[in-house]
């Protein structure tokens, strides 16, 4: 993808930006070393997808 391209997706979605960026966050902490991701964690993730999915639909007014 090239930086225009990804800018354009990011001023389009830019009100779903911040609980994307949490979800990027919450995934790098819960990566342990090994690459493996605890139960817990992966949980959390989940909750974490779903509602960056929630958000994306409202802002598209359902159109995912």
């Amino acid at each position: 993808m090239n930086k225009l391209r990804a800018l354009g997706l990011a001023v389009r979605y830019l009100s779903v930006l911040p609980v994307t960026l949490e979800l990027v966050q919450e995934i790098q902490q819960s990566v342990r070393p090994d690459g493996s991701i605890a139960r817990v964690q992966r949980a959390r993730l989940l909750k974490r997808f779903w509602a960056l999915v929630k958000a994306v639909q409202s802002s598209n007014g359902s159109r995912v």
